[in-house]
């Protein structure tokens, strides 16, 4: 029997493969600039918290915990601004496979946030193995 922790980002993958070509048939067809789609990305995100929050009341963070959640929202923002950009000038299927860049960029960047993070010879390997596929 397949484990529910297997499940999940195979789940995860075929939603994120369905939004990437709901994306791309969008910004083809209906919307001209990228901004207007990060705007309709950022209110629906917005409207989804304040759902949350009304079955779980938020906690309240001490500030650096809060600067780093609010530069991520942030940085979430920026991130589809440029995917946005991105689609509407390529196609989808090219691009897509840009974005398993991932696994390299957080292996320079897990370092300076996450304390102790050391990767072996295996997520070395992984992470090569990840990007060749």
């Amino acid at each position: 029997m397949i484990e529910l922790w297997v499940l999940i980002p195979i789940f995860t993958a075929l939603v994120w493969a369905v939004v990437n070509t709901i994306d791309k048939f969008v910004i083809s067809k209906w919307v001209e600039k990228p901004i207007v789609a990060t705007v309709i990305v950022g209110l629906a995100s917005l409207i989804t918290i304040i759902g949350f929050f009304a079955f779980q009341p938020p906690a309240i963070l001490p500030i650096i915990p809060l600067v780093l959640a609010l530069s991520g929202g942030t940085a979430y923002v920026l991130m589809n601004f440029f995917y946005f950009k991105a689609i509407q000038g390529g196609e989808i299927s090219r691009l897509i496979p840009l974005f398993y860049l991932t696994p390299l960029f957080i292996l320079f960047i897990a370092p300076f946030f996450i304390p102790g993070e050391i990767f072996d010879a295996t997520t070395y390997v992984g992470v090569l193995l990840l990007i060749g596929g």
